[in-house]
């Protein structure tokens, strides 16, 4: 299930119903930072059971909850707290479970987490099963109310190209990217950084075009002792800066080696968001690689406009080499997106913006039922802000600061969200 809204707070009503030939069979529900079983005892109790990682254990750590007496459907209601990195589970009036997030490597990351827009549903015939069928009756998420309230972009996904490769391997594919208003992530790594030319090119669509500069360290930090590899990481972050001009804000290192530990020192250290682990690229396992082996599902999932977190190698060739997308595919890819109106952003970019969901926040709030006027406060990116007014077809929306009128779109509740930037004050005029 996707098309669900990034936030860092918000909760999840789920009704489902299970039929199955052995009570050893179940359903497995991955929602945001969340592993959740479901099965149902002789008796009709459910058993709901709700999984995290125990660093001192290959084993996980769990809770359970059982609702019994239910015959047909249930309602779970997860509520995801990504300040506090827990899930919370209740249904019924029952007494809740709270869990820490099922993985370390998303539970301890030292910022705010946000939930990235899609639940997933796995059904398991273990025992003497043959069969176990889920029935998905309603699935919706809500999200404490105030009268404006910073809410997730899910029409953004994250993108960005390791290296980069040699200019003939991806200028075709950001080419494509740049004729329609996409962008993107540069991984620098240091051993690609020898053509001046293509630097400068680079460099211009970095400085010129709002492309974002990321940092693909040499080496896998996690088969280094941790002291050398901090000043890997110091050493290349100053050469990648010095080299672009910008400074990277986001990171990942040769195949993918690295660790918790490393994506702490990058933010301590440098404001880094770690591009890796379960809030990244491996929140959906396999296919955070945009390549021709994972093509399959990402050509489905870009037909829905799914989003995950993902990136590539190489863009231009046909066929492709390992870790990268053939041009015809990637083509593809990027016209799927832009067809349901979805833009692809920089990583750091699309975590900045979602991350508004919680860093935002509004003053000088004035309404009198026809005029509302006040003033956001964001992080530096864009926040969509969701004003809770009855709005009908005549309602104007100005960013007073820029002079600008401001497109806005509404919601099923009569409401309206637009995008505000940061220290802009704006007003909505409603006949």
């Amino acid at each position: 299930m996707s098309g669900l809204v990034p936030m860092h707070h918000c909760n999840y009503q789920i009704t489902i119903g299970i039929e199955r030939d052995d009570p050893d069979n179940y359903v497995q529900i991955n929602s945001p930072g969340a592993k959740i079983t479901c099965r149902i005892l002789n008796n009709n109790t459910w058993v709901i059971t709700s999984y995290y990682q125990n660093s001192g254990s290959v084993t996980p750590m769990f809770k359970e909850l059982l609702i019994p007496d239910v015959t047909e459907r249930l309602t779970l209601n997860i509520t995801f707290d990504g300040v506090n990195k827990t899930n919370t589970i209740y249904c019924n009036g029952n007494s809740p479970i709270t869990t820490p997030f099922y993985a370390i490597d998303r539970r301890d990351l030292p910022y705010p987490d946000f939930a990235c827009g899609w639940i997933k549903f796995t059904n398991y015939v273990v025992g003497r099963g043959t069969f176990v069928n889920t029935k998905i009756f309603e699935i919706t998420q809500t999200a404490e109310r105030n009268f404006i309230t910073s809410v997730g972009d899910k029409r953004i996904i994250p993108y960005g190209i390791d290296g980069p490769h040699n200019y003939e391997t991806v200028n075709r594919g950001i080419s494509h990217m740049v004729k329609n208003d996409n962008k993107g992530t540069i991984w620098f790594d240091v051993k690609y950084l020898d053509d001046e030319a293509y630097i400068e090119y680079l460099r211009d669509l970095v400085h010129n075009e709002s492309w974002e500069v990321g940092i693909h360290y040499s080496e896998s930090l996690n088969r280094m002792p941790l002291e050398r590899s901090y000043e890997l990481m110091e050493n290349e972050y100053n050469i990648i800066s010095q080299k672009i001009g910008s400074n990277p804000t986001t990171c990942c290192s040769l195949r993918n080696g690295d660790e918790l530990t490393h994506a702490t020192y990058a933010y301590d250290k440098f404001g880094m968001i770690w591009r890796n682990g379960d809030a990244g690229i491996h929140a959906e396992n396999v296919v955070g690689n945009l390549e021709d082996r994972t093509w399959e599902w990402w050509k489905r999932a870009s037909c829905v406009g799914m989003i995950s977190p993902v990136f590539t190698h190489r863009t231009d060739e046909d066929p492709a080499i390992p870790w990268s997308i053939s041009y015809p595919n990637f083509l593809t890819w990027v016209d799927n997106y832009n067809a349901r109106d979805i833009k692809i952003v920089p990583f750091g970019r699309w975590w900045k913006i979602n991350s508004n969901t919680n860093q935002a926040n509004f003053g000088d709030i004035e309404s009198n039922g026809k005029r509302t006027t006040f003033k956001a406060f964001t992080n530096g990116a864009y926040a969509l802000a969701n004003v809770n007014i009855s709005a009908s077809r005549n309602t104007k929306v100005y960013d007073d600061t820029s002079g600008e009128r401001i497109k806005w779109e509404q919601q099923p509740d009569g409401s309206i969200t637009f995008k505000v930037e940061n220290e802009h004050q704006y007003k909505i005029i409603t006949d």
